[in-house]
């Protein structure tokens, strides 16, 4: 899969530039040229495109090189004047406005192009049917760009991507290309390579809580997903993604952006992950994932719900956020760098396109079912009675509670409350975008953190039970399977690659077992 280019060292070298080859040369897909005619009434609508594109829609985007507009189902292209300085006028994109080549198979039954995203190297075309069509190469010359409607599995080659266009708010690609993006800094503080890249498309549900996401090297469906701010407690009216950096805002005007991609999550099975990393070490990347981050409100004017986020630099740190809005009847939108405090009013006398947002300090709620298990914490010679308390299936934090009962006794002794943070598994094979809610179990692994990995938090805990339990261990890493009605785990050995060895056991003992959703 595409996202594990970061960390190719991991696999046969003729693989690593297999996969180079496919990500940035793509240029042996001899395009063929659609027989469908372009309308007379088609070529006039470009008189009345904007100059330059400012914000990005289902109709209209951009990348470093190049605005589009989608018209009449058709897709249309100019250099970006603010980014290369060149002018030029609106064409067809590649003569057709529609996807079209040897790789495209379904794009006369698909039907009409509906909306459009680009980011880095790709531009990706949605059906009105829900077909994904993508579009890679934008960083060389145009004659070298090619179309796909391929999707999932090993090289992208898998039979595509479809979704229902009625079950989202909006969705964009997004794509960390290492001639554009080269670095990006984990929750630790950490600068790590991009490698080779890493990209994704994104889709806001329509409660305005889950966010969806899905890399082609992935099986083609949209079963992976992530909360809005507040673990899914707030709902997001809409949503901007650039290199992996994740836009948001509320219906009363807060926005909040989050750095997250299979890799940077946790997700990925082929990179070694470690809460405790508190310095560069090569090859391992730092646990928990960045959260959400809260930026200051547009203080003046009025704002609507139209957001934008475009990478601007080389590392993870570097992006600009739009919201559009006006002062007095000036419209425009209002701009700020990702790491500043105070937004700037840009003018562009060009029609608001979304609805206004009025400021209120209280976002719409959403109540997001949490969970919770008990069960029994196994080893060779002992038990622990356990309850796992708000656990959600899309996000890491849940917590566990120990208890053991003594010798002479049958009361229950509280040993101490501990993070239980979960991760899901790579999985291979195609599941419906519900299928938790629908009763499937998610594969997972998770981690019982006997000693905090934050210097400024401590494990509220009796230590010397704990001594008595783990012994020096500061952590206990567990995969195995969770769904609604219950968990199974047993403890990581050191056959695994997922956690520094110095975290995994020789000689695993720990498992849940008995683990039962409490009713």
């Amino acid at each position: 899969m595409k996202t594990t280019f970061r960390y190719r060292k991991k696999l046969p070298l003729i693989i690593c530039l297999f996969t180079a080859l496919l990500h940035v040369c793509p240029l042996f897909a001899e395009n063929v040229q659609s027989a469908d005619p372009v309308s007379e009434e088609s070529a006039k609508l470009a008189a009345d495109f904007p100059e330059k594109i400012y914000l990005k829609t289902a109709t209209q985007s951009f990348n470093s090189r190049y605005y589009f507009v989608l018209r009449d189902h058709r897709i249309w292209c100019k250099p970006n004047e603010e980014t290369t300085g060149k002018k030029g006028e609106w064409e067809l994109f590649l003569g057709t406005g529609v996807p079209f080549g040897k790789q495209v198979v379904r794009f006369g039954e698909a039907g009409k192009i509906a909306a459009i995203s680009s980011d880095g190297m790709y531009l990706i075309a949605l059906s009105e049917d829900g077909c994904f069509y993508r579009g890679y190469n934008l960083y060389n010359k145009l004659q070298k760009f090619t179309w796909t409607d391929k999707w999932g599995g090993i090289g992208a080659k898998g039979p595509g991507l479809k979704i229902a266009r009625d079950d989202f708010i909006t969705w964009h690609v997004s794509d960390v290309f290492p001639m554009y993006v080269k670095y990006y800094t984990d929750s630790k503080g950490i600068r790590h390579s991009t490698g080779l890249g890493v990209a994704h498309i994104y889709l806001l549900g329509k409660n305005g809580s889950d966010i969806r996401y899905n890399d082609w090297w992935l099986p083609p469906d949209m079963s992976r997903k992530f909360n809005s701010p507040e673990n899914g407690g707030i709902k997001v009216v809409n949503m901007s993604v650039s290199a992996s950096t994740v836009f948001v805002i509320t219906g009363n005007g807060n926005c909040y952006t989050r750095l997250y991609d299979l890799d940077v999550c946790g997700d990925d099975d082929l990179v070694t992950y470690s809460y405790f990393l508190d310095r560069k070490k090569p090859g391992i990347h730092g646990l928990p994932a960045p959260g959400w981050v809260k930026h200051t409100l547009v203080s003046e004017g009025k704002i609507t719900e139209i957001i934008t986020i475009y990478q601007s630099g080389k590392t993870s740190g570097d992006r600009i956020l739009r919201v559009e809005g006006s002062i007095n009847d000036t419209t425009g939108y209002f701009e700020k760098h990702l790491k500043d405090a105070k937004w700037l009013f840009r003018k562009t006398g060009l029609p608001l396109i979304g609805e206004p947002i009025l400021y209120s300090p209280h976002d719409s709620l959403y109540e997001r079912k949490r969970y919770s298990y008990s069960g029994i914490l196994e080893s060779n010679d002992r038990n622990v009675y356990i309850h796992i308390k708000n656990f959600n299936p899309d996000e890491a934090e849940a917590t566990i509670t120990l208890s053991i009962t003594g010798k002479d006794s049958t009361e229950q002794q509280v040993v101490g409350e501990f993070p239980f943070p979960h991760l899901h598994r790579l999985e291979r094979k195609v599941r419906d975008a519900d299928y938790w809610e629908k009763g499937s179990p998610a594969r997972i692994k998770a981690s019982l953190i006997i000693r905090h990995y934050d210097k400024e938090k401590t494990v509220q805990c009796d230590r010397t039970l704990v001594q008595e339990l783990f012994g020096n261990r500061r952590v206990i890493h567990f995969t195995g399977t969770v769904s609604k009605d219950g968990i199974t785990l047993k403890e990581l050995g050191s056959g695994f690659l997922m956690f520094p060895i110095e975290e995994r056991a020789l000689f695993p003992e720990w498992k849940l077992t008995g683990v039962k959703a409490d009713r």
